[in-house]
């Protein structure tokens, strides 16, 4: 098993390499709430020093990963660092958020009045 310090930002955040914004946003702060102080999960497995540790550790992958920029120089680290393929990569921006609400430019006026009654 690894350590947490052995994880790459994609894994301490259990996210996949070609996840979009939105689920890294929501993965971090599943993380802020898994290593919390006050987390009855983590409570008696780690002492407060590690516990910071771990979240100075969550902080920086997630502002790593938020920032497309600082992402691609990440990215390309661990593809030369050999922990990461390169193919994965091509496919991380076929990957887009889905609209909960579709959305449509143009309404039609008579249906909408329909639905109404």
């Amino acid at each position: 098993m690894k350590r947490f310090e052995d994880f790459n930002y994609y894994e301490m955040l259990e996210v996949p390499v070609n996840s979009h914004e939105l689920e890294i946003r929501q993965a971090y702060k599943d993380a802020l709430s898994i290593y919390n102080e006050d987390s009855l999960v983590t409570y008696t497995l780690f002492t407060s020093e590690e516990r910071a540790d771990i979240l100075k550790k969550v902080e920086t992958a997630f502002t790593t990963l938020i920032d497309k920029k600082a992402r691609a120089n990440y990215d390309t680290m661990l593809v030369e660092s050999g922990n990461l393929d390169e193919s994965i990569l091509d496919e991380k921006d076929q990957r887009k958020p889905i609209p909960l609400f579709p959305s449509c430019k143009s309404i039609d006026e008579e249906a909408f009045f329909k639905k109404i009654k």
